[in-house]
């Protein structure tokens, strides 16, 4: 699998050419994926329900509104369904 940060610029291509999302948006589900990755510090390979609780503790942890975390797992969601 190709390393993660092309992973990430294939899908904000796709996210601006195939989908038509505006530079805003994509750049929104980006920062959201490499916040993901940062936190978890793990390999896309590793990645699993237990690997997304955890995340969705930190979130809370950092005291975020439940809409920012739905749209943080929102961008999760898509870059996964793109994989």
């Amino acid at each position: 699998m190709p390393p993660i940060q092309q992973l990430i610029q294939q899908f904000k291509t796709y996210l601006l050419i195939q989908n038509q999302r505006s530079a805003h948006t994509a750049n929104a589900y980006i920062s959201d994926i490499n916040q993901f990755f940062l936190i978890v510090n793990t390999s896309i390979d590793m990645v699993n329900k237990s690997t997304i609780r955890n995340y969705i503790e930190e979130l809370n942890a950092l005291n975020l509104s439940t809409k920012s975390i739905h749209r943080k797992l929102s961008s999760l969601d898509h870059f996964f369904d793109y994989l």
